[in-house]
C-alpha cells in the first residue's frame, strides 16, 4: 500500500469538491489504535483540499464532524486509586464503577438539551457519549484480569457496545430531526441500562435508578403534534389532499357498544388497565381532478407508544356510549369530513402525558401526537 485518495463530487462530471490524502508512512501511525468504527480526523489526514466556494453544514465539515481515530485514555494509575497496582480485579470494579457514573451523566445532558430542544447540542452530547464508550470498552479489554471479573467485564463491555448506540442514534437524530432515531436511541439507553446492571449487580456495586436513567418518554419525539394540530399529506395518487388531527381524547375503564344488531355489550378494561380513546378527525380538503375519493388510513396503521412499549388498536364495531363512532377507514370526497374514536387498552399505572399516538402512512409520512394541548 503506498497511498490513499478519497474524493467527493456533487455528479460525475463535476471537479472535485473534497479530496482526503493518505499515505502509507501517515497510516502507520494508526498501528495498533485502530477501533471498529472510528474516523480519521480531518487534521491526521496527510492531505486535505477543500473547494473554497463549497458550502458545507456543520455535519458535514470535516473540522466539526469527523472524530479522532484515537484518543488515548489517561492511565489507569493517573486517574484512579492505587487499587489498580495492588489487585487488578479491584480496579477494575472501580472503573465500571467510575465509568458508568459518567455515562449516565452523559446521557443526563443529552436529555437535559433534548428538553430545551437544542438538537445541536444532542448532537454534541451524544458525540461525547460514543466517544466515552470507546475509550472506555479500549481500555477495558487491555487490562489483565481474573477469570471471574473476565465474565463481568464481558457484560460490561455489552452494556458499553449499547450505549454506544444509543449514541449513535440521538446523534444522528439532534442533526437530521429523526423522530425513529431518538426513538432507537431511547429503546438502547434501556438496553445498556438492563446489561451495565447486570455487570454493577454482579460486581457488588450500586445499580442505576432506572427512574433517572434516560430522558423522559415524550422527549422521544421533540416534534410530535399537539392535540388539534392537524398534518396535512397528499394521497397515494396525488389527487387529493387529506388532513387527520387528534382532537382530544378519553381515560375510562368501561364503555357500552350499541352491534349493529341492535344489542347492548358492556367493554371494561378488567382490574390493573384502563382505555386510551383517541378522537379522530379526517378530511379530505380538495381534490385536483380526476377521482375524486380517497381512503382514509386503516386502524392497524396507528400505535400508541407508551415508554417503549408499543400498543395496537382494539376498536369495536358499532357505536360506543359515552365516546360515539369508533374510527374505521372510509372513502372521502372532496370536502367530506369524518371523526371516529380508537381504543387502546393501557395498563392503570400509564399517565396520558407521557403517550405518542403515531400513524404510519407509508411514504407520505409519519405524524406523531402527543396528548398534550399546546400552550398559547
Amino acid at each position: 500500500l503506498g497511498v490513499i485518495i478519497v474524493t467527493f463530487k456533487p455528479n460525475l462530471a463535476a471537479e472535485e469538491e473534497l479530496t482526503f490524502t493518505l499515505t502509507a508512512a501517515d497510516a502507520e501511525s494508526f498501528r495498533g489504535k485502530w477501533r471498529t468504527g472510528w474516523s480519521i480526523a480531518a487534521e491526521d489526514w496527510s492531505d486535505l483540499q477543500r473547494d473554497p466556494k463549497l458550502e458545507l453544514a456543520d455535519y458535514e465539515d470535516p473540522d466539526t464532524r469527523m472524530t479522532p481515530a484515537y484518543r488515548p485514555v489517561p492511565a489507569a494509575g493517573s486517574t484512579f486509586s492505587d487499587a489498580w497496582k495492588e489487585n487488578l480485579d479491584a480496579g477494575m470494579r472501580q472503573y465500571i464503577d467510575t465509568s458508568t457514573s459518567e455515562i449516565m451523566a452523559i446521557i443526563a445532558d443529552i436529555s437535559e438539551a433534548n428538553n430545551e430542544e437544542d438538537e445541536i447540542g444532542v448532537a454534541d452530547t451524544a458525540n461525547d457519549l460514543i466517544t466515552y464508550t470507546a475509550q472506555a470498552k479500549a481500555f477495558v479489554l487491555d487490562v489483565p484480569v481474573s477469570d471471574e471479573m473476565d465474565d463481568i467485564r464481558r457484560i460490561y463491555i455489552e452494556g458499553l457496545d449499547a450505549m454506544n448506540s444509543a449514541g449513535s442514534y440521538y446523534w444522528y437524530g439532534g442533526l437530521f430531526g429523526s423522530n425513529d432515531a431518538y426513538r432507537q436511541g431511547y429503546e438502547a439507553v434501556q438496553e445498556g441500562t438492563e446489561i451495565l446492571n447486570k455487570a454493577l449487580s454482579q460486581a457488588d456495586l450500586n445499580l442505576i435508578e432506572k427512574s433517572a436513567n434516560t430522558k423522559a418518554p415524550r422527549d422521544a419525539f421533540p416534534h410530535a403534534l399537539y392535540i388539534d394540530e392537524q398534518f396535512v399529506y397528499q394521497d397515494t395518487v396525488n389527487m387529493n389532499e387529506l388532513s387527520i388531527t387528534m382532537e382530544d381524547y378519553h381515560v375510562l375503564r368501561s364503555f357500552t357498544v350499541n352491534d349493529r344488531w341492535g344489542n347492548l355489550e358492556t367493554v371494561t378494561s378488567g382490574r390493573g388497565y384502563k382505555f386510551i380513546a383517541p378522537l379522530i378527525d379526517m378530511t379530505n380538503l380538495w381534490n385536483k381532478g380526476g377521482d375524486a375519493n380517497s381512503t382514509s388510513p386503516k386502524n392497524s396503521d396507528f400505535t400508541l407508544i407508551a415508554g417503549v412499549q408499543l400498543y395496537k388498536d382494539s376498536t369495536p364495531v358499532g357505536y360506543m356510549q359515552p365516546l360515539g363512532d369508533p374510527y374505521h377507514p372510509e372513502n372521502l370526497e372532496a370536502p367530506e369530513n369524518r371523526e371516529g374514536t380508537l381504543i387502546f387498552k393501557v395498563p392503570e399505572d400509564v399517565k396520558a402525558q407521557d403517550l405518542f399516538l403515531k400513524l404510519n402512512l407509508g411514504e407520505q409520512g409519519e405524524p406523531v401526537w402527543r396528548f398534550v394541548r399546546p400552550e398559547y
